[in-house]
């Protein structure tokens, strides 16, 4: 099983160029065959976000983008960081989330908090 750890130079609030640098490592690596990617917390959206994460779009934009690189996750299974919403009807509004993606879906969201 090969691993990789991918720090990467993000820019905050830039989820379409962020994107652009995670979806070219990804095609690197799938093409050295590495089985796992795992990416920085928040590194969808840059870190750290602050008062863009009260925009109600700031996070709509995060979903979208982590579907799209979710689809790009055929061969290969990806560890990212970005928000999510808080589907409780408790507590924070969001969360500081760890996603994980492969065979082109979302398999699995861990909260840090």
């Amino acid at each position: 099983m090969k691993l990789a750890l991918c720090q990467l130079n993000y820019t905050i609030g830039a989820f379409e160029q962020n994107t652009s640098k995670i979806l070219k490592v990804i095609h690197d690596l799938e093409s050295k065959q590495v089985d796992i990617v795992v990416f920085s917390e928040l590194a969808l959206c840059g870190y750290p976000p602050l008062d863009l994460l009260e925009s109600n779009q700031f996070v709509l934009q995060s979903q979208k983008y982590i579907q799209l690189i979710a689809d790009a996750c055929q061969d290969i299974t990806v560890i990212i960081g970005a928000p999510s919403p808080n589907e409780l009807l408790f507590g924070k509004k969001l969360h500081n989330s760890a996603y994980v993606l492969s065979h082109g879906k979302i398999i699995g969201i861990h909260h840090k908090t």
